[in-house]
């Protein structure tokens, strides 16, 4: 008996320690899940996998549990969804990054002519500046990168309607679109909740027996004045940083207008009724300008926390606004797919890349196709920046004819730029005989 006793307790003490192993095994020696990708919330990966490691759940049928091992892999090229709290420090952050970056003017560029409100807009050459040009366009933070030189000089054009360069609204809507493929808003006619162009209204004001069909036209103090200050007032009380103000009103025979960025918790003091009182209260926003920025140290469009009373900003005609996705509380997941995009042994011998590269509910900032040499060096490269969910790779040539590069070994590199990060489609060596 003692016999069978000591056998059974020998074969459980064997089981105990196996079962330890094999669980050392898969969690590694710090006894965390180890992860087969990085931690992209807060921007992606070069290779695309942005998931954690799926927690293991019990399995209610039979008592068990399941472990995130047998997890199906996801996709390459896929981003999963930021919080809203996280979309909204995005778009605050790629704004952020779009009124810092450096360039130097290398040729005049005289705005003072493209709009009554840019008179004052003259870029001069030799000069540095800061932030991405003031001018009628649309442009991405990594689309100005392109034509901004190794030695700093922008090299885009110098007119005010081709410039690449944004307007004040047009640089929220980019930072915005970092988190929404559906926002089109562009003109400050545009972010407004009945424009029907990815914004929603906050608070409880109405626009009924209004006529805002005619955006370009309509007085956006009519809104204000029609509601009440009170309504207004607490309306901008609930903007969180993320959301958006914009007004238009008359200027001599026109009609022009602004939008801001708001960039922090509003500010809000009540009397001892409840009632919002208009002079103390304020919201901070980031905001780019039509001329430049008299308070800074730097030559600058921008103006980054500036502070204006909610009774400045009822009297001018400001609306609050918000992205839809931000209301809804839906951030949308990404997938990027390649499409008989040229491969390394085909690229090497090509004038220009092949393929199609889409991404499901982002646009595309940036595709970049290089051929970096034995030293580190980019020998050879080709760069688009579609503003679009899909861009067509053909008809680009590289920067030198791949015939023309010297025999020897390259890394053949495609990336992918979206709002929540970059994708590194491949990554390929390839030798040039």
């Amino acid at each position: 008996m003692k016999i069978r006793i000591r056998s059974t307790l020998i074969i459980c003490v064997f089981c105990v320690l196996s079962t330890l192993f094999a669980l050392t095994s898969c969690y590694g020696n710090t006894g965390e899940l180890v992860a087969t990708g990085e931690d992209t919330t807060e921007g992606g990966s070069d290779h695309g996998n942005t998931a954690e490691p799926v927690a293991s759940e019990e399995d209610t049928t039979n008592g068990g549990t399941e472990s995130s091992a047998d997890a199906p892999a996801l996709p390459e090229g896929y981003f999963a969804a930021p919080t809203v709290e996280e979309a909204r420090k995005r778009v605050l952050d790629y704004y952020y990054q779009m009124s810092q970056v450096k360039w130097i003017c290398k040729s005049d560029m005289d705005f003072t002519k493209g709009q009554p409100f840019t008179s004052r807009l003259y870029y001069k050459a030799g000069e540095t500046y800061y932030g991405i040009p003031y001018c009628s366009r649309l442009a991405y933070l990594e689309q100005f990168r392109m034509v901004d030189d190794e030695n700093g000089y922008y090299t885009g054009p110098i007119k005010y309607d081709t410039c690449i360069g944004n307007s004040c609204a047009s640089s929220i809507r980019v930072a915005m679109n970092t988190v929404s493929g559906n926002i089109t808003a562009w003109s400050s006619a545009d972010f407004y909740p009945w424009t029907d162009k990815g914004l929603v209204k906050v608070g409880d004001y109405d626009w009924n027996g209004i006529d805002v069909s005619q955006r370009d036209k309509l007085i956006t103090k009519t809104v204000n004045d029609k509601n009440g200050v009170q309504t207004i007032y607490e309306a901008y009380a609930l903007l969180i940083p993320g959301d958006t103000i914009a007004a238009r009103w008359k200027s001599g025979s026109s009609v022009i207008g602004h939008a801001r960025l708001i960039s922090a918790e509003p500010t809000v003091v009540r009397n001892g009724k409840g009632e919002i009182n208009g002079t103390k209260s304020y919201l901070t926003v980031y905001e780019q300008c039509s001329s430049f920025n008299e308070k800074s140290d730097v030559n600058t469009t921008f103006k980054i926390n500036s502070i204006y009373s909610f009774k400045d900003l009822f009297e001018d005609g400001y609306i609050p606004s918000r992205l839809a996705e931000f209301e809804k509380g839906e951030i949308a997941d990404a997938q990027i797919t390649c499409s008989k995009v040229s491969s390394a042994k085909t690229a090497i011998g090509s004038a220009y890349p092949s393929g199609t590269i889409s991404c499901d509910n982002y646009i595309i900032l940036h595709v970049k196709v290089e051929f970096i040499d034995s030293d580190g060096k980019v020998a050879t490269y080709a760069e688009y920046a579609p503003k679009e969910k899909s861009v067509k790779l053909d008809g680009r040539p590289f920067s030198v004819p791949c015939k023309d590069l010297p025999e020897g070994d390259y890394r053949y590199v495609v990336t992918i730029t979206i709002g929540p990060g970059v994708y590194t489609y491949c990554d390929t060596p390839v030798h040039k005989k």
